[in-house]
C-alpha cells in the first residue's frame, strides 16, 4: 500500500486532534473487490473515523461479517456510493474488520481511515 501524499490541513487537523486528544493519521487505500468475499480492512481499535466509496461500475456490499452478501451487507451503489462513519455516531462499529463483495463486476473501493496515534512509554497513557 502506497501512503497518500502529504496534505496541508492546518486548522482542520488541529481541531480534530484537539477533539480526539492526540495525533491523527489519515490513511487511504483502494483494494479491488470482486464476486469473492475479500477483507478490505483489518480490525483497528484506534480507528476513529472511516469513509468507504465505491469506485466501480457495479454495486458493492460491505459488512463486518465475513459472510457479506447482497442480503447481508451495506449497499454501496455503483459509481460513487459511499458510507461515512465516525466514533461519536457509530461507536465501535468503525473499529471492526470489514469485508466486501461486488457480485456483478470487479471494482475498487476507496477507503480513508482516521487513526488516533496512541503513544506509549514512561509517563504516557496507553490505549
Amino acid at each position: 500500500m502506497t501512503p497518500a501524499p502529504a496534505i496541508k490541513v492546518g486548522a482542520n487537523l488541529a481541531w480534530v486532534q484537539t477533539q480526539l486528544g492526540g495525533e491523527v493519521l489519515e490513511q487511504d487505500s483502494s483494494p479491488l473487490v470482486s464476486s469473492t468475499t475479500v477483507q478490505i480492512l483489518a480490525n483497528n481499535p484506534d480507528r476513529m473515523g472511516l469513509v468507504m466509496m465505491n469506485l466501480g461500475t457495479g454495486d458493492m456490499f460491505v459488512s463486518f461479517n465475513p459472510n457479506v452478501s447482497t442480503q447481508l451487507g451495506i449497499k454501496l451503489a455503483a459509481n460513487g456510493g459511499f458510507i461515512s462513519m465516525k466514533l461519536r455516531d457509530d461507536f465501535t462499529m468503525i473499529t471492526r474488520a470489514y469485508y466486501a463483495i461486488s457480485p456483478s463486476v470487479n471494482g475498487n473501493i476507496y477507503i480513508v481511515e482516521y487513526i488516533l496515534i496512541v503513544k506509549t512509554g514512561p509517563g504516557l497513557a496507553t490505549a
